[in-house]
Order: C-alpha cells, then structure tokens, then sequence
C-alpha cells in the first residue's frame, strides 16, 4: 500500500466495517497453525423448476387418506365416495380405513331400508348417499367444529335465551347431486362426473 495521504471529505463516510479478529469466536470451526485454508467449493448451479404438468393419472392419492384405506372403483361402487370424504374435508380430518369401513356399512344398511320401504334402486342410491354425507357432517360438526360453525356456536350464546340464529341447510354438492338437480330444472340429463 501506498504511503499518500487522503485529504478529509467533506461528506461522511460510512463505518468501515470491523477488522478480523486475531482468534475465532469459541466454537467456529478453525484451522490447524501453518496450515493453509482451504478455498471454498463453488456453490452448486442452480437448477429451473420444472413447470411441465402431470397427467392426473400419475397424481399420488390426497394425504387425508390413511394408508390403509383405498377407494374401490367409481363403476362398481354405489357409494358417492367424493360426497363422504366432504365433510372430512370440510372439517380438516383424515378420512381412515376404520372411516371408510362404517360409511360403506351405514350406506347399505341406508339403502336396503329405503328399499324396502319401496324406493327404486337409483332414487335409493342417490338418496342414501346424500343422506349419509348430510349426516357426517352434521356428527362431524359437533364433534370437531370448524371455524364458521364456532361463530355460530358462539353467536347463538350472545343472542340470550330464547333466540336462534336462523339457519340454511346446503347440501354438499356433489356430481350426483348436480346431475339431478339440472335434470328437474332443464329436463336434460347431464353426467358432471369426470
């Protein structure tokens, strides 16, 4: 380095910043004496993100299943599984083997009674399916309450004795269940499922 003097600058300078000290902090790592450092490897290049889209047939099931429970297949099976695993769903619990056992039991036992009372076999089977997805999440909402349905619990307790909230039922909409009711409202039968 040069032995030149600076002239003082008008304008402040910014602090240099610390100088290095003689022995590292306790901890750090350290080098043997005499020997020299090392250099640093050169940071791995960073790769794209690959943005290609995976066809819905490679996809991997959704995480809320257990491992051990797995869906039959849409052509065979009269349960609407999509409507079932909505009010899971809706109030952020895994739907389980043990789950997926009692609704498939609930179902028939729903379906062989509304038969026997008369009921055709399809009117029966989309019956028994709403009626069923209907009944978990109003269990599910008792046991486990999600946000809105705390608001309400919550409301209602504010508004004193005698007085409720007034309240409207939807249904959880699923392909079935919008399939019918576009079919009473145009008269086309429309199949939404995919």
């Amino acid at each position: 380095m040069g032995d030149k003097k600076k002239a003082p600058d008008p304008i402040p300078k910014v602090p240099d910043p610390p100088a290095k000290q003689a022995t590292p902090p306790a901890g750090a790592p350290t080098t043997r004496a005499g020997a020299p450092e090392k250099a640093q490897a050169p940071a791995a290049p960073i790769r794209p993100l690959d943005l290609t889209l995976t066809p819905p047939s490679m996809l991997t099931p959704p995480s809320g299943a257990s491992p051990g429970f797995t869906l039959p297949p849409a052509n065979k099976d009269p349960i609407d599984w999509f409507g079932m695993r909505q009010p899971f769903l809706t109030h952020g619990l895994p739907m389980t083997a043990q789950d997926g056992d009692q609704l498939a039991s609930n179902f028939h036992y729903s379906l062989r009674l509304l038969q026997n009372w008369g009921m055709p076999s399809d009117l029966a089977i989309k019956v028994a399916n709403l009626g069923l997805s209907f009944a978990y999440d109003n269990q599910l909402g008792r046991e486990s309450p999600n946000t809105l349905e705390k608001f309400d619990a919550d409301t209602e307790k504010m508004l004193g004795p005698g007085k409720t909230l007034g309240k409207l039922v939807v249904p959880v909409i699923t392909p079935d269940t919008l399939g019918w009711a576009v079919e009473k409202v145009t008269g086309k039968k429309i199949d939404f499922r995919f």
